[in-house]
């Protein structure tokens, strides 16, 4: 147990979208890690605003050396706002870059 690396990221951007399929946020980090074994831990924090009627999920998916969904958070509903914790963890097999991006979509 003790940290190898620490990545940070840290932005302002706004982003909007009404689709029914996932989209791409601007929120993403990158690392890559000196360790196939290690376990990646992200912390982010994140401020929400929901659609009138409308239920919003999100989900952390990473692609380059590992890909998929690693985490998913959902049922953000008319009206919720708020800056939220959405957190993840990975576990990998990899040294390759691995790039994490937040998605989002509104049923």
């Amino acid at each position: 147990g003790k940290v190898l690396q620490v990545v940070q990221s840290t932005g302002k951007t706004s982003f909007q979208s009404s689709s029914s399929s996932f989209v791409a946020t601007p929120v993403t980090i990158s690392i890559t890690p000196t360790s196939a074994t290690s376990h990646i831990l992200i912390q982010s924090t994140v401020a929400i605003w929901s659609s009138a009627s409308q239920y919003m999920h999100l989900e952390w998916r990473a692609t380059g050396g590992a890909s998929g969904v690693i985490s998913s958070w959902g049922d953000f509903y008319t009206g919720y706002y708020g800056n939220t914790p959405v957190p993840a963890f990975h576990d990998h097999n990899t040294t390759s870059q691995i790039v994490y991006t937040l998605l989002i979509i509104n049923i």
